[in-house]
C-alpha cells in the first residue's frame, strides 16, 4: 500500500483515524452480541401441601355417639328430652382416646419453559395424589346397638383418586 500519502498529509491522516474511531464506536453499540448467552435452565418447583391438615380431619380424635329416642332417654336419665327434640346423641367414647389415620397426600408438577422467538410456552404436567392413597377422611360416628356397632368408624369419605392434568400456556 502507498503510505507516502499518509506521511505527507498528517491532518488528513488524523481526520481519517478520528472518523474510523467514531464510526467504529457507533457500530460497536449496535452489535447484537451479549456478554453471556441467553440460556433457559430447567426449573423444578416443589410445593408441599397437606390438605385436610386441620384438627377436624387429620388424625383427629374420633367420636362414638349413641342416638337415643325419647323413651330410651327418659329410661336412662329419668328426665324427658328437651322440647322439640325427637332424639338425643350421647357420647360413648371420651374425646381424645380414639384417633384416625394420618392423611398423607403428594401432588407433583413438572413444567418446562420453551422459547420460540418472541413467544414463550410453558408446558406442564400436574399429578394429584401421586401415591394413590385411599386414606379415609370421614368416618361414621354413630354407634347403633341394633347392629352391635357394625358401621361405627367405617369410612364415609376417602381421598380423591390419582389423576393427571396436562397444560400449555403461551405468552406473546
Amino acid at each position: 500500500m502507498n503510505t507516502d500519502l499518509f506521511i505527507r498529509r498528517p491532518v488528513m491522516t488524523t481526520l481519517v483515524m478520528a472518523g474510523l474511531l467514531i464510526f467504529g464506536a457507533m457500530a460497536y453499540r449496535q452489535l447484537p452480541v451479549s456478554d453471556l448467552p441467553t440460556v433457559d435452565f430447567p426449573t423444578i418447583q416443589i410445593q408441599a401441601g397437606l390438605p385436610g391438615a386441620d384438627p377436624g380431619t387429620n388424625g383427629a380424635s374420633r367420636t362414638a355417639t349413641y342416638r337415643m329416642n325419647a323413651a330410651q332417654f327418659l329410661a336412662a336419665t329419668g328426665r324427658p328430652l328437651a322440647t322439640g327434640l325427637a332424639q338425643q346423641d350421647v357420647n360413648l367414647v371420651l374425646p381424645g382416646t380414639v384417633y384416625g389415620d394420618r392423611i398423607s397426600n403428594v401432588d407433583m408438577r413438572i413444567a418446562k419453559v420453551l422459547r420460540f422467538g418472541k413467544y414463550r410456552t410453558n408446558v406442564g404436567l400436574d399429578i394429584y395424589n401421586l401415591m394413590n392413597s385411599n386414606t379415609p377422611t370421614a368416618y361414621e360416628t354413630v354407634y347403633d346397638p341394633a347392629t352391635n356397632g357394625a358401621r361405627w368408624l367405617q369410612p364415609t369419605a376417602v381421598l380423591l383418586p390419582r389423576f393427571m392434568r396436562f397444560n400449555v400456556q403461551v405468552d406473546f
